[in-house]
């Protein structure tokens, strides 16, 4: 069973989503 994996690419999907919403954040502020 993959479910290990897909619970990875979950919380990559989310951390890329986070770091996504910092950039646009930063940029903002600049």
């Amino acid at each position: 069973e993959c479910v290990a994996s897909r619970d990875v690419a979950l919380e990559l999907a989310s951390a890329l989503m986070a770091l996504g919403l910092i950039n646009t954040y930063v940029l903002a502020l600049i």
